[in-house]
């Protein structure tokens, strides 16, 4: 037994058909699979185990190798010290290697239980407009830390697929006859019903409210809420994006909406900034999902709120409006928020989404001309008509389309992201999910939007483009591969006087979990002519410029991992005031150093007549 354990513990070749493993092995060592050519030496049967060990072990660089057959040609190499993609490069290179690729895990594929998933073609990948969420749950289900507010109409709170995972909201509406509950604000953010009755229209509190003929209750936060994060694979139901995440509801619309002083106070509190006469959030969400729009410009109102959230850390995912129009509603168009436009089943626009260049990404939102409908957004819902009844699934409906449901969608992959990488800022995510985004199709017989035509289903259509639609169509697996992956930031002024001393630096990137930079490689792309870089290996660089003009200057980071990143950020150099720091405005380092020896000469001087 000695002997056995002996060879275990130095990592020995054992000459079995069965491997034999170290139990402390790291996860990060290396695993690869390597094809010798027929005449290798390594694969003659004369050729002793040791032969082979000392062999493989030089190759690696590493006695802390072992390995073992799959064929007389195929060897499964371990390596305790060397990850799988140096082995691979390592090995690859020899002449008697015909190939050799790293041994990966393999994962049964993420498709859940919930009967009614047959119907959730947006979250599959078949279909060109659907987001391959199955490709993400292989990646990530979602994390319990990060929670999505959903700012609407208020959540069934009894509904079994929301069963465990609401937080405690809060009700927002401040008029009781808005609220339909009897009272103003409150701790209970429970959708007691929208419809709107004969009565109420006839009431002249909502003379005027748009609406103008009785309507039944929607349960419209109720069914944003389950597209988002409804639990998934429960054998219940449907799947959310997001089965891991938390939802706080937060209700600021009511019978004919909300006014926008109630859903401000409610993008607050839900973001953990206080509200007044309300008790302080003790759950923040990360993801804001407001399905909400307006007509107008951003006001300076919302764009505060949107801009204290983001200094907390918190997205904005919002809409780009169902009027069939070419511009973006309110909040959608403000600064800094996720905003959503719709796409079909075939990734086309459908009738009714809003486009515009403030759109950032475009997800399903369903569309149905037929009967029944096939390409509906099924979610979660409830049987009322006015108030609440029995909570259900509401299964392609005609009515369940809009931009309203494709913003939750993307809600549920930004804090999927978040919760893979719990750095990412706001602008972080929403620039990983546009740069992931899958290109929009064409078809041959439509218009490119904004210009419309009426397609096969009798409906207008256009092919989107990304001045129009966003970015491309959301790829939630795509996302979460970014989300996952180093960024380069780098961290520095935008402007600076020449003469004065510039540092960026790039120790604040957004890192892999688990992975360090391991080098980094500073270029001066403009401005040459004027200034030259400190350093081009370090963390941090710094340079002064002689004379005004741009300085670009790019970076590229390698991680641990061997994975780079590179960004770029441009510095305007404006004329010295005189009034420069850190070196001056004088801008010669020479110069700098004569003062230094010409002061240090007066004092020395100094120093002897007191003497």
């Amino acid at each position: 037994m000695k002997s056995v354990f002996s060879l275990l513990a130095g990592l020995l070749i054992v000459p079995s058909a069965m491997p034999t493993y170290a139990s402390d092995v790291p996860a990060s060592a290396g695993r690869v699979i390597v094809k010798f050519k027929a005449n290798s030496p390594s694969v003659k049967l004369a050729q002793s185990a040791e032969e082979r060990r000392s062999r493989f072990a030089q190759i690696a660089g590493s006695q802390q190798i072992t390995s073992s057959h799959l064929t007389s040609q195929l060897q499964v190499i371990h390596a305790a010290d060397v990850s799988s993609a140096e082995l691979v490069a390592r090995f690859a290179k020899q002449n008697d290697v015909e190939y050799a690729v790293p041994s990966e895990r393999k994962f049964a594929k993420a498709i859940p239980s919930d009967p009614h998933f047959n119907t959730q073609w947006y979250l599959q990948s078949t279909e060109p407009g659907a987001i391959n969420a199955i490709g993400a749950w292989d990646l990530t289900r979602g994390s319990s830390k990060v929670a999505i507010a959903v700012l609407d109409t208020g959540i069934r709170l009894d509904h079994p697929d929301f069963s465990n995972k609401l937080l405690p909201g809060y009700d927002f509406i401040s008029v009781a006859l808005d609220s339909n509950d009897g009272d103003g604000r409150d701790s209970d953010p429970s959708d007691t019903g929208t419809f709107m009755s004969t009565e109420d229209i006839n009431n002249p509190y909502f003379a005027t409210c748009p609406i103008k003929s009785p309507t039944n209750s929607s349960w419209h936060g109720t069914k944003v809420a389950g597209i988002a994060a409804a639990i998934g694979d429960n054998a219940l139901g449907i799947a959310g994006v997001n089965w891991g995440a938390k939802i706080l509801p937060v209700r600021v619309l009511g019978k004919c909406g909300g006014f926008d002083d109630d859903i401000i106070a409610g993008m607050l509190w839900a973001g953990g900034i206080s509200v007044p006469g309300v008790p302080d959030n003790p759950n923040p969400a990360r993801v804001l999902n407001m399905s909400i729009g307006g007509t107008g410009s951003c006001t300076a109102p919302y764009q505060d709120a949107i801009t204290q959230l983001a200094a907390k850390g918190v997205l904005v995912v919002t809409v780009s409006g169902n009027e069939s129009a070419t511009s973006v509603t309110s909040p959608g168009n403000c600064n800094g928020v996720l905003t959503v436009s719709a796409v079909r089943n075939d990734g086309l626009k459908p009738y009714y989404a809003n486009t515009g260049p403030e759109t950032a990404i475009s997800a399903p939102g369903g569309q149905c001309k037929t009967t029944p409908c096939v390409y509906g957004i099924s979610t979660t819902s409830n049987t009322g008509l006015f108030g609440p009844e029995a909570n259900s699934y509401a299964i392609n409906q005609v009515a369940d389309k809009g931009t309203s449901f494709a913003a939750p969608i993307v809600a549920g992959v930004a804090a999927m992201m978040m919760g893979t990488q719990p750095l990412l800022t706001p602008n972080d995510v929403i620039q990983r999910i546009k740069s992931s985004a899958r290109p929009f199709p064409t078809n041959s017989s439509l218009p490119a939007c904004p210009t419309t035509a009426k397609g096969a289903d009798d409906t207008e259509q256009c092919n989107c483009t990304t001045a129009t639609c966003g970015a491309g169509i959301l790829d939630a697996k795509a996302a979460i591969e970014a989300a996952t992956s180093s960024q380069a930031i780098i961290t520095g002024p935008t402007t600076a006087e020449a003469g004065v001393r510039v540092t960026l630096d790039i120790s604040k990137s957004a890192l892999a979990e688990g992975r360090t930079i391991r080098s980094v490689k500073w270029t001066l792309v403009d401005g040459a002519a004027i200034t030259r870089l400190d350093s081009d290996d370090n963390l941090s660089t710094s340079f002064r410029a002689t004379g005004t003009g741009t300085v670009k200057i790019s970076v590229t980071i390698t991680d641990s991992a061997g994975a780079t990143s590179s960004t770029s950020t441009s510095i305007n150099i404006t004329a010295a005031t005189g009034n420069g720091s850190g070196g001056g405005s004088s801008g010669g380092g020479a110069v700098d150093w004569l003062a230094a020896i010409g002061l240090l000469g007066l004092l020395a001087g100094a120093y002897r007549r007191n003497r």
